[in-house]
């Protein structure tokens, strides 16, 4: 399921993280656990709240302090699925215990560094997720268009460093100079 689709269908997850994404042999990411059964007893991740434990780390601050749960709960869920994702799987706030230090944390606008692996426009988007006013969080369509650009832009990239590499290595097999202004003109 697409987060695209989740406001077509109404549909608030509540508990969107790395362990409720599901990867195909053809490397498409789904989201899963839609009320799911799971042990959740043991996962330290979770808080304690009457009779259910809640994943505080991924919950947006409206969640966790007035129990309201919307589409924009789940963008902050997003950001914090952006952060797992490249930081390669660490639990969000590293180290730090929920406890009342951690509410008053995120209460006052904490967040988390950018994780080694994203770029500063990733770490960007993150941050809007987790915008403490909801209403400043962007929409799920908004974030589809937001990354599918920034994947274009790696890609971009990615294949500029590669023209690059490739002929130097042509010139270095040919011991031919090439004069800079004939090297594709992206970083």
């Amino acid at each position: 399921l697409s987060i695209n689709l989740f406001p077509q269908l109404k549909c608030i997850h509540r508990d969107l993280a790395a362990r409720n994404v599901l990867v195909t042999k053809g490397r498409m990411a789904k989201i899963g656990d839609f009320g799911l059964a799971r042990d959740i007893d043991n996962d330290t991740n979770y808080v304690v709240r009457g009779n259910v434990r809640l994943p505080v780390k991924w919950m947006a601050p409206e969640s966790i302090f007035q129990g309201m749960y919307t589409m924009k709960s789940d963008v902050w869920a997003y950001g914090i699925l952006l952060w797992e994702i490249f930081s390669l799987g660490v639990t969000p706030y590293p180290g730090m215990k929920v406890d009342h230090t951690f509410y008053a944390m995120i209460e006052r606008g904490f967040k988390m560094e950018c994780p080694y692996y994203a770029n500063e426009s990733v770490y960007n988007i993150m941050c809007k997720c987790w915008e403490l006013d909801s209403c400043n969080r962007p929409s799920f369509s908004k974030l589809v268009s937001v990354m599918a650009a920034q994947l274009r832009e790696i890609e971009e990239k990615v294949c500029t460093k590669i023209k690059i590499m490739v002929t130097l290595r042509n010139v270095q097999n040919k011991n031919i100079i090439i004069l800079p202004s004939a090297l594709p003109q992206h970083a």
